[in-house]
């Protein structure tokens, strides 16, 4: 690592800190986590050794075992990130969340266990959304499924611009099992899933002020 670079030398020393606190102990999803540096690149993240999925996603280990991760989704023109850190799988069941160095609430369970997917997506410059579980009042969930966020999922959307959090969830008759989101034309569309997306079913859209 270039030890004249203060971008690398903050995330080396936030990824440290941030990696003692997912292991220090049960429930330390409630743990005071710093904000990760902002401004981060593909680069910084390679000095670092992360590894990546495409050029747009980079994701590193927080433990020796393996346990603990984080994640880093940049936007299409590398100028934004989105931050996840996943604690111990066994122990956490989601992730907690930050965009370019902000903290993002998102769901918890009464403990306070996130219920957050540890991968986000961004659609644009200004929107980046990530799927959310812990429905388990939905009428449609089904509860059978191995999966700590259950069967059903909602969506977190950030604006990055206005710094507003959209936070949708199902309906009682609208199974949600991998929603997709879509802008265009000053709205957001969500999708139940795949095949919806494809065909141009949303089952809600959101407007949107342009600036």
């Amino acid at each position: 690592m270039d030890v004249r670079n203060p971008a690398r030398l903050a995330l080396a020393a936030w990824q440290s800190e941030v990696g003692r606190l997912v292991t220090h102990g049960a429930r330390s999803f409630n743990a005071p986590y710093p904000a990760p540096p902002r401004a981060l690149t593909p680069d910084d993240c390679n000095a670092l050794g992360f590894e990546f999925n495409g050029e747009h996603s980079a994701y590193n280990f927080l433990d020796n075992a393996g346990r603990s991760t984080v994640r880093i989704d940049f936007s299409p023109s590398l100028r934004h990130q989105a931050v996840l850190v996943q604690g111990p799988t066994q122990e956490w069941w989601g992730a907690l969340l930050w965009v370019d160095g902000e903290f993002v609430p998102v769901p918890r369970e009464s403990d306070g266990n996130p219920l957050c997917e540890r991968y986000a997506e961004w659609l644009d410059e200004r929107f980046v959304y990530a799927r959310t579980g812990g429905l388990w009042d939905h009428p449609l969930l089904d509860p059978s499924a191995i999966d700590n966020l259950g069967s059903l999922r909602g969506v977190l959307i950030w604006d990055a611009l206005q710094h507003h959090r959209y936070l949708e969830v199902p309906e009682p008759q609208q199974r949600w099992t991998s929603p997709l989101v879509g802008v265009r034309d000053n709205s957001l569309s969500i999708y139940a899933n795949g095949s919806a997306f494809r065909a141009n079913r949303p089952d809600r859209v959101l407007p949107y002020a342009s600036a």
